[in-house]
C-alpha cells in the first residue's frame, strides 16, 4: 500500500529530472558560444531552438499563447484578510 502512494511522486520526479540538464553540458555550450562567437541566442538542447524560432517569427501568436497559458495555469496568492 505504501509503494502505491509513492508511485505518483516518483513519476513527477522522473519527469522533472528529464527536463534538468547536467551542469557540464550547459557549461560546454557556454564555452562554445564564447570561443566560437556564435549567434546571440543558442538553444541547449538544440531541439528547443524550434520554440525560439516560433517566438521570433510569430510574436503576436507567441504572446497570445503565453497569456493564455498564464491565465490557465497561474495560481493567484490568497488575498490577505485584514
Amino acid at each position: 500500500m505504501n509503494a502505491t502512494r509513492k508511485e505518483p511522486k516518483m513519476r513527477k520526479l522522473i519527469a522533472v529530472a528529464a527536463l534538468v540538464m547536467r551542469a557540464d553540458k550547459v557549461a560546454r555550450a557556454i564555452l562554445d558560444v564564447v570561443s566560437q562567437g556564435k549567434a546571440p541566442e543558442v538553444s541547449v538542447p538544440r531541439g528547443m531552438g524550434v520554440w525560439q524560432a516560433f517566438r521570433v517569427l510569430t510574436p503576436s501568436l507567441y504572446r497570445w499563447g503565453v497569456r493564455t497559458a498564464t491565465k490557465r495555469f497561474a495560481t493567484t496568492p490568497a488575498k490577505s484578510q485584514g
